[in-house]
C-alpha cells in the first residue's frame, strides 16, 4: 500500500516538473522557434549573395556640373591703313614716338622702293684726293671702266657699274674680288620716280583722333601724303 501511494506521488511530481519545463527545455525552445518562422517567407540565396537588407545604397545619378558659358569671341575690329611717302627722319622719329605713347594700336611700317637696278661701287672716300687715289689703284689692278661721282649722297664714290639684274651685279662683284679689288660693295637701286614709304596700320574708330594728333607733328606740305588704302 505505501509502495502505491508512493509511485503516486513520484508520478505527480514528474508531471508537474516536465509541465514546468523543468526538463528538455533547450529542445523545447528550439522547437518553439521553428513554430515562430513561416517557412513560405524563407528564400535561399545563391553563395556568395549578401541579404537584400545589407546591399548598399544605389548611387543617386551624377549631378552634371554646370558648364560655363562660352565666352563670345572677340570680333576683330575694323582696321584702317594710311600710306605715305618717306619721311625726314625727324618726323619719322616724332610719329614713332606718338604712336608708343599714344596710340599702341597703330603700327608703323617702312616699305623701301622696289628695286629696278643693281649698282656696284666703292663707298664715297673722305675726299677727292683720296678719290682720285684708289682710282688710280683701281687703274693698275686692271680696272678699266669705273668713275668718280661728282655729286648728291654719293660724292666721291667710285661706280663700278649698274647692272639691270642682281646675279649680273654679283658676278661682276665676284670677279673685282678676283682682280684684288676689296672695298668694291653691291646696292639695289630703286627707279626714279620710286620712293621709300612709310604706311600705318590702326583700329579705325581712331583714325580722327590719330589725324589729329599726326597734324601736329608732320609739316603742313607733307600732311596730305597720308592717303588711306586697303589693308592688305
Amino acid at each position: 500500500m505505501r509502495a502505491l501511494i508512493f509511485l503516486l506521488v513520484l508520478a505527480n511530481l514528474l508531471f508537474y516538473a516536465f509541465s514546468h519545463g523543468l526538463f528538455g527545455s533547450e529542445v523545447s525552445n528550439e522547437a518553439a522557434n521553428l513554430q515562430e518562422i513561416n517557412p513560405q517567407q524563407v528564400r535561399i540565396l545563391s553563395r556568395g549573395e549578401p541579404p537584400a537588407g545589407d546591399a548598399p545604397p544605389a548611387a543617386e545619378p551624377a549631378t552634371d556640373a554646370a558648364e560655363p558659358t562660352p565666352v563670345a569671341s572677340r570680333q576683330e575690329q575694323p582696321a584702317v591703313c594710311l600710306q605715305a611717302s618717306a619721311l625726314p627722319e625727324g618726323e619719322r622719329a616724332a610719329l614713332q614716338t606718338l604712336i608708343s605713347t599714344k596710340f599702341p594700336g597703330f603700327t608703323l611700317q617702312e616699305i623701301p622702293a622696289p628695286a629696278h637696278s643693281w649698282w656696284v661701287y666703292i663707298p664715297p672716300l673722305a675726299d677727292r684726293i683720296k678719290a682720285d687715289k684708289k682710282a688710280q689703284e683701281l687703274k693698275e689692278l686692271g680696272v678699266a671702266d669705273y668713275f668718280i661721282v661728282q655729286e648728291g649722297a654719293q660724292r666721291h664714290a667710285i661706280s663700278l657699274g649698274i647692272f639691270s639684274s642682281e646675279k649680273s651685279a654679283s658676278d661682276h662683284l665676284v670677279q673685282l674680288r678676283k682682280q684684288g679689288v676689296r672695298s668694291a660693295v653691291m646696292t639695289a637701286r630703286p627707279d626714279k620716280n620710286d620712293t621709300p614709304k612709310v604706311r600705318l596700320r590702326g583700329p579705325a574708330e581712331q583714325l580722327p583722333e590719330f589725324r589729329s594728333a599726326l597734324a601736329e607733328i608732320i609739316a603742313a606740305e607733307t600732311l596730305p601724303q597720308f592717303q588711306e588704302i586697303n589693308c592688305r
